[in-house]
């Protein structure tokens, strides 16, 4: 997965190159990315503008979104990814 100035996250397929899909909807440019540790089919991503979704990558769909606010680097990264374990958390109770 790789973020990109257009606000989008693509996906690509490593054997092929190819771009396999395209997420689209945070308001600024993607900063974080990160697959859920024992499921592919999960992505979160954090934007500057402090926006983070947790991507169905199945489906191709936002399954959940929060707005943390415009934070700085490692703020947001450490909030992605306790974001998206806390997500996958509440999924499975």
């Amino acid at each position: 997965a790789s973020s990109h100035g257009d606000h989008t996250v693509r996906i690509v397929d490593c054997k092929t190159s190819k771009c396999i899909n395209t997420l689209s909807g945070h308001p600024r440019t993607p900063w974080c990315i990160t697959f859920h540790p024992s499921s592919n089919e999960l992505l979160a991503s954090g934007c500057l503008g402090g926006e983070v979704r947790v991507w169905n990558l199945k489906v191709g769909n936002v399954c959940a979104e929060f707005i943390i606010g415009e934070e700085q680097g490692w703020i947001l990264w450490t909030v992605l990814v306790k974001l998206l374990y806390v997500y996958i958390k509440l999924q499975l109770i």
